[in-house]
């Protein structure tokens, strides 16, 4: 943003053409993990388990790719806490998945070219919210980059003091945007 004016976005293509470490990506990321488990492909995960269990199939490649089939391709979004939950309990693929999930995001933002110091707001839901792995892995590399993030659980406040700001630059002031943005008590 310049001027409180969005410049340029990245990312936020969605399901099919992007979501970089969202949701159906790290369940799509899961479900591959699965299959490459159950024909020996790839490492054994605790991913598979859960996944089979969510599918009601057997653990083997063929059902298991025919089960995931069945659904339409956003169900897989609905994976992305089992991700998150393997990985907070060690599963070394979990993890592995929810480090690339932080890695796309924060290459994302890095592609914005942000300057050292300047401040980064995550808008939490889905897989960056508080105490979420993904979020915490992403706010590492963001520190890294030198930029500063904060977790926020919804960008209605920002919008309405940039809104404010468009319409009253007067009125709009640091402590109207201090009001906005205080926690509910």
């Amino acid at each position: 943003m310049k001027g409180n004016r969005l410049l340029r976005c990245v990312g936020g293509a969605g399901w099919l053409l992007g979501d970089e470490g969202g949701g159906f990506w790290l369940g799509r990321e899961a479900v591959r993990a699965a299959v490459a488990d159950t024909d020996g492909s790839g490492p054994t995960t605790k991913l598979t388990d859960q996944i089979i269990g969510v599918l009601d199939c057997t653990r083997e490649r063929d059902p298991l790719l025919n089960a995931v089939y069945e659904r339409p391709p956003i169900w897989l979004a609905s994976l992305a806490p089992i991700v998150t939950a393997a990985a907070v309990c060690g599963d070394p693929v979990s993890l592995s998945i929810v480090d690339n999930a932080a890695r796309a995001l924060a290459l994302l933002l890095e592609s914005l070219h942000p300057e050292t110091g300047q401040p980064v707001v995550l808008i939490g839901g889905g897989v960056v919210s508080a105490g979420s792995p993904v979020a915490d892995r992403l706010a590492v590399r963001l520190a890294a980059a030198g930029l500063v993030s904060t977790l926020v659980q919804s960008g209605a406040p920002g919008a309405t003091w940039l809104a404010l700001l468009e319409a009253r630059p007067d009125d709009a002031g640091a402590d109207v945007h201090a009001r906005l943005v205080a926690p509910r008590t």
